[in-house]
């Protein structure tokens, strides 16, 4: 059996958002709760650009977490919640209201970024959305030993979870290559 080409599977999926977008829609709650990218009524551009704008949000928040900047991280995570509202991913809508929502409490906003950097690892992979190179990183002595993942744009370790206090702990647990469209 022969596989279609990516060519055609591309050109199938865009003629049948153009379809859908055309006439009226039906109330679908499946589709409210899934990713941008099994959303018909966002184009494939529209959709590459809103998950570059949730990862390139992300990283800025990381660096407000790295720096241990409460006021900064709860303003960087209000500007990521606009990015992640295009994307209908529920889990990291909320994650990212958390930490908004957790004030000057930089322990909260840690957990709670603790979270949404899973919940986006899960979609980056599940997806194939990063336009850049990402690096999933691991620091082992987060919250108590626990551990926790986050994500970064250079291989540098600078570690959202412990600040300051032990900026390098941490280690680059998986390369996640760009995907090219």
């Amino acid at each position: 059996m022969r596989i279609p080409s990516k060519k055609i599977i591309y050109g199938a999926l865009i003629g049948i958002c153009l379809s859908a977008c055309s006439g009226p829609q039906p109330a679908n709650e499946e589709a409210s709760t899934s990713s941008t990218i099994n959303n018909p009524k966002v184009t494939p551009a529209t959709e590459y650009k809103t998950v570059s704008d949730v990862i390139e949000g992300y990283l800025r928040l990381k660096d407000a977490l790295v720096e241990s900047d409460a006021k900064r991280a709860k303003e960087r995570a209000v500007t990521l919640l606009a990015a992640v509202d295009a994307t209908q991913t529920p889990r990291i809508q909320q994650h990212t209201k958390q930490i908004a929502s957790a004030g000057d409490d930089l322990d909260k906003q840690r957990l709670y970024f603790d979270s949404l950097s899973v919940d986006l690892y899960e979609e980056i992979k599940k997806n194939q959305g990063n336009e850049q190179m990402l690096y999933k990183q691991y620091c082992p002595m987060a919250f108590n030993n626990r551990g926790a993942y986050w994500l970064s744009s250079t291989e540098e370790i600078r570690n959202p979870y412990m600040g300051k206090q032990m900026l390098t702990c941490g280690s680059t647990q998986e390369t996640l290559k760009p995907i090219v469209r």
